[in-house]
């Protein structure tokens, strides 16, 4: 997500998407996390993770990949250089694609299950 969320900084037609991406990873400094600071629940070596609002992840959901990587370069090198990938072997817009869809199904899912969704990252 990271090289989507760079590539996005950069790119003036994916900034909705730029911003509930670092939503949806960052969580809303708004939500109600203080259930998960605890010893039991959570390691306590940083802040808890915050949810994203359901507005979040409502544009997240509404974005359009295609369009988005649309802009990116057709060359292999270019493209991996242009989403901060230096020496990526293989198709990095392959490996968005599937990145940004499995988060989409990961929200999708909980979205219509009504739970609240927290995405840790390491």
């Amino acid at each position: 997500m990271w090289g989507l969320l760079r590539y996005c900084r950069g790119t003036a037609r994916c900034a909705p998407l730029h911003a509930a991406l670092d939503r949806a990873l960052s969580g809303d400094a708004d939500g109600d996390i203080g259930f998960l600071d605890q010893d039991e629940v959570y390691d306590n070596c940083t802040d808890p993770p915050r949810p994203p609002a359901p507005a979040a992840v409502d544009a997240l959901l509404e974005a359009d990949i295609d369009q988005v990587l649309a802009g990116l370069p057709d060359d292999p090198a270019a493209a991996a250089s242009a989403v901060g990938f230096q020496g990526f072997r293989g198709d990095v817009r392959v490996c968005l694609v599937e990145h940004f869809l499995a988060l989409w199904a990961f929200f999708r899912d909980a979205q219509l299950q009504g739970q609240c969704v927290i995405v840790w990252i390491d």
